[in-house]
Order: structure tokens, then sequence, then C-alpha cells
């Protein structure tokens, strides 16, 4: 198996988005590389964060030497550089994988309408294990840019459902993807690798969602715009019974971006005070010199006795700090959340220790279950030669030619193979 992946590790949005493929070009770029068998299988995986091309090739070890089969590879883009194929094809030979590979990019660049040297400062290509091993930690969350995150697990098993549909998986891709999502799968019910959250905005979304109280939560958000109070709600908007006001900055004679939901509404920043009293939490996070909330004016309208949460983001701080000293009310400001959200930094490397260690394991199953597989039209052959030569002989012919890590593990098959045999 082969990964070619441009992704948030090396590439900006800027050049993510020119390889970002819809569903119909998925469709026609894995349809080109099995009519030209340039691929036995191929899925697609386009998310914000990556665009990868995952493909099985059976001989594509065997293109050494096969000039005209590389230079067909090379020329696939509608409008190939013969001369400049010829010269990739002579200073690629020696590595007949390359030569595969270099046709898949170079067609992978002219589909997107780019010159391939474009493609070549952000690529990242994977080969056999490094492939498979890719795979599961995309999968696993690993490679995502918030460490172990749920949403890449769905958008693998669409990309795999859409390559099954188009009927462009063989049975590498199969097991490989099977066994990738299966793993993910694991990772997340037996660890809390993906249900520890680091981030200072979903802590807070949290901690807003687990606030006690029955039905419609109201959320007065000073900052809706800015970027932390932006990220705040727009994980809100998320969760459930979540009612949000939030004030907005104007720049320009326009209103910045609000997060597009329903229950989102903007209200005048001067008007703050008058939503505090229906308020079950209020969230500050402006650019302010000055409080936001002050204890003087916030007494004068609060007329009900009710638990409030108060949570200042705002470094220097926005919400007056005696106001944390009201009945029934709260407040936490940002050095409460990096204090937890370092708690939960540790936490999450412990658990992608025990992660990585469900990886291992369940991807020493997909390798051995692929390896088999490949090999299987071979065990009447096996069979044979074990009839036809006696068996002292094979032992001693695999001492003279296997180096000693392989005739050790050969050794070590046979002298438990009894004990296996029993167990079945």
């Amino acid at each position: 198996m082969y990964c070619i992946s441009i992704s948030h590790k090396k590439a900006p949005a800027v050049i993510r988005e020119k390889y970002a493929f819809s569903k119909e070009e998925r469709a026609s770029f894995m349809k080109w590389l099995l009519e030209e068998q340039a691929a036995d299988g191929c899925v697609m995986l386009c998310t914000c964060n990556r665009s990868e091309v995952y493909i099985s090739k059976q001989d594509a070890k065997e293109y050494k030497g096969e000039e005209d089969t590389a230079r067909r590879f090379v020329l696939s883009g509608e409008s190939g550089n013969e001369a400049d194929a010829d010269k990739d094809v002579q200073n690629e030979q020696r590595n007949p994988e390359e030569v595969f590979l270099m046709g898949i990019q170079e067609r992978f660049a002219r589909f997107r309408g780019i010159e391939k040297s474009e493609l070549l400062p952000y690529v990242n290509i994977y080969m056999g294990e490094q492939a498979l091993s890719h795979l599961f930690r995309v999968s696993g969350g690993f490679e995502s840019k918030v460490l172990g995150e749920d949403e890449i697990l769905r958008q693998v098993k669409e990309a795999f459902a859409e390559a099954k549909e188009a009927n462009a998986t063989d049975y590498e891709l199969n097991m490989s993807f099977q066994r990738a999502i299966a793993c993910a799968k694991k990772i997340k019910t037996d660890t809390k690798l993906s249900s520890t959250p680091v981030s200072v905005t979903t802590l807070v979304a949290n901690q807003v969602h687990q606030f006690e109280k029955e039905g419609m939560k109201n959320v007065v958000i000073l900052g809706l715009t800015g970027k932390i109070g932006g990220t705040v709600a727009k994980n809100l908007v998320c969760k459930p019974n979540v009612h949000i006001l939030g004030t907005v900055r104007k720049h320009n004679g326009t209103w910045n971006m609000v997060p597009e939901d329903d229950r989102v509404h903007v209200i005048a920043y001067e008007d703050r005070y008058s939503y505090m009293e229906e308020a079950d939490v209020i969230i500050s996070a402006t650019a302010s010199p000055h409080y936001t909330i002050r204890e003087a004016e916030l007494k004068k309208v609060l007329k009900t006795k009710k638990k409030r949460l108060f949570i200042d983001l705002a470094m220097p701080r926005d919400i007056d700090p005696i106001i944390g000293k009201m009945e029934q009310t709260t407040l936490y400001n940002i050095d409460f959340y990096d204090t937890v959200s370092e708690k939960n930094s540790t936490l999450k490397l412990e658990e992608l220790d025990r992660a990585k260690l469900i990886m291992e394991e369940e991807m020493m199953t997909a390798k051995k279950d692929i390896s088999f597989h490949q090999c299987y039209h071979k065990i009447p052959k096996w069979k044979a030669l074990f009839e036809e030569k006696p068996f002292e002989k094979l032992v001693f012919s695999m001492k003279k030619n296997l180096n000693y890590d392989s005739f050790h593990t050969v050794l070590l098959a046979l002298d438990q193979l009894e004990e296996w045999v029993k167990d079945e």
C-alpha cells in the first residue's frame, strides 16, 4: 500500500485548499487510476486538514526497466511533457516504486491544474508498513491538530465507504481500512484520549454544558467574534439546550462574522447588563483595557437569586474579581482553565501511551492478515515441496540460506507448532 499525503503538517490552508477534491472529483480520480491500471485499489481522504490518496498496487516494485510503462504513468495527465517524462524515468529507474509514485503525483497535480513542482514541497509519501501505520495514526486521531479528536474517524469511514461504493478497493485496502477503523473505535472506547479536552475553549464549552440547570441554558458572550469568544461559541452550538447572546465588534461599518445558528443572536455591547438577569452563564473574552462587567452595575440588574457562572477569559481581566464573592455566583478566570488544561495534557499523554499499544497490536494483526492473503495461493506449492523433499533437508536448507534472526524465528515457530495445532 502507498499513501500520498498533503496535510497541515507541511501545507498551510492556502495550499491545502488547492487539493480539496469534491466528491465528484474524487470519483473521477479513482476511476482514472483503475481504468489506466495505475492502481489495484484506491481510497481518497479529503478533510479541511488533509488530502490523501491511499493506493494498492501489487506489481509496483516490478516497474524497473519498463520505461514505456513508467512513461505512460508520467504522461497520463492531459498536458504531460514527453521530454520531462523521459528525463524523470531515467533518473528514477534505480527505484521502481518511485517511478510508480512519480506518475501518480504527476496525475494528482495535473488533475488540480498545477505543476508537479508546486506539489512536491508539501507532499509526504508513505510506502508499505509506513503507509499502513500512517492510516492507523490518522484514523486514531494521532495526526490531527487536536490529538485524539473524533471527527477524523467519521471522515475515514466515509472515505472508505465512498471508495467501496465505487468498487475502487481490493483486499489490501479493505483489510487495512477495516482494521484501522476498528482500532480507532477501540482506542476511543478503551482510553480517554478523545474525551480529555486540553484546549481552553473546549474546557469552557464543556463546563457550560455541565452547568446545573434543567432545560435551556442562557449564555451571554462578550466578545462573540473575537478569536476566543468565537471559538467558544462554535463549540457551544454543537451542544444541546444552549441559547447564546453575544456582543460583536464593528469594523469599517460592517459586523464581524457570527457563528451561523438559530440559537445565536447579536446584542449591543452597551446593553449587555440588561441581559444578565436571565443569563445562567456570562463569558467575557474581549480586548478591553477596562472591566467589561463591574460589581456595582451588576447588582443593579440582578433581581433573582439563582446560580450563575462567570467566566473571564481575558488578559487583562474583563470581570471585576469581587463578583466571584457574590451569593450563588462562581467566577473562573483564564488561570483556572490553564491549570486544568495542563493537567489534562499530562493525562492525555498517559492515555496516548495506552492508545499506541492498542494500535501496535491491531496493526500487527492487519499486517499478518495482508501477508497471509498475499501468500495464500502458494500453499499448494509449499505442500507439494514438503511431500517431495525430506523434512530434514528443508530445515538444513533454511539454516544455510536464512540469516540468524529469520532462522531462529523459524525454529521457534516449529517448536511451538504442536502446541498451536492442539489448541485448534
